[in-house]
């Protein structure tokens, strides 16, 4: 576990990236937008406010979507089903993903090792999207069967992560000390294994929180994800394609939308690898 001026020396390098310090505010603002959408938002996201594909204007600064439904409101209200997506997808992977890498890397050799990460092998066949489309095309296309299938899809990052920190800390004096003294196998990974490696499942998890928004939105894209009338923006992207030429802001801005929180996402990630790099110097 990190003491404490290891943490202020890791905020510290944190905050001298611009790119992260610039990722964290956008994501503290889309986070912000979510939370009070209700008081920001102009319209009702699923009512007609005006003509349909009406141009962005003082009025509608986002213009209108293809029935005449503010696209700046969905916008706003299409950031709360995404966040929501990323952090439970992720959530759910990483808890299946950290517990099975924990088991497999301390019981390295052994048979329980092998089934578990010959079964990762598998899942890592599959790209991500794919495997995703296969677990939407199982269980049918709904907002919380794609945070299943995205949550599946990151089980294997996680838990191979996950082995490979286990395998290089597990050899330590310290752990064998531990056990030489009867600590029993769940004290060990518990107090000595899983405080060495969070560091790096916390960077995982940050990037993983991006690549689970821009999965989701693009299984909302092809109607394998949100159904209609929800603003959840791969869907909102998805409507306006055939009026892209003419209303080229239906689409445009919900993209615009996933492009910077998974940009921010991104930023964050790389921001917190340095930050929590054991490997940094003080100054």
């Amino acid at each position: 576990m990190m003491n404490k001026d290891r943490l202020k020396f890791g905020v510290h390098l944190f905050l001298k990236n611009k790119g992260a310090v610039l990722g964290l505010t956008i994501m503290l603002i889309w986070i912000i937008i979510a939370i009070f959408t209700d008081f920001i938002a102009p319209y009702d996201p699923y009512e007609r406010v005006g003509k349909a594909r009406l141009a962005p204007s003082s009025e509608f600064i986002m213009g209108t979507d293809v029935i005449g439904r503010d696209v700046f409101t969905r916008v706003l209200y299409g950031s709360r089903t995404s966040l929501v997506l990323g952090l439970i997808s992720v959530s759910f992977g990483s808890f299946f993903g950290i517990i099975l890498g924990l088991i497999s890397g301390y019981n390295s050799g052994t048979w329980i090792d092998t089934a578990i990460m010959r079964f990762m092998d598998a899942l890592l066949a599959f790209p991500g999207m794919l495997l995703a489309l296969i677990i939407i095309a199982s269980l049918g296309p709904s907002i919380q069967n794609v945070m299943i299938a995205v949550g599946i899809s990151t089980v294997p990052q996680f838990s191979r992560l996950t082995r490979a920190s286990v395998l290089s800390i597990k050899e330590m004096t310290y752990v064998e000390a531990s056990r030489v003294i009867g600590a029993t196998d769940f004290r060990i990974i518990y107090k000595h294994i899983f405080p060495n490696i969070v560091s790096s499942l916390i960077v995982l998890a940050t990037l993983q929180v991006g690549n689970a928004i821009l999965v989701g939105a693009g299984l909302s894209f092809l109607g394998m994800g949100s159904q209609p009338p929800s603003p959840e923006w791969g869907l909102a992207t998805a409507q306006g394609r055939e009026a892209l030429k003419k209303a080229w802001w239906i689409s445009t801005f919900p993209g615009i939308a996933v492009l910077t929180v998974v940009m921010s996402s991104n930023l964050i990630g790389d921001g917190l690898r340095t930050a929590l790099d054991p490997r940094m110097k003080y100054e």
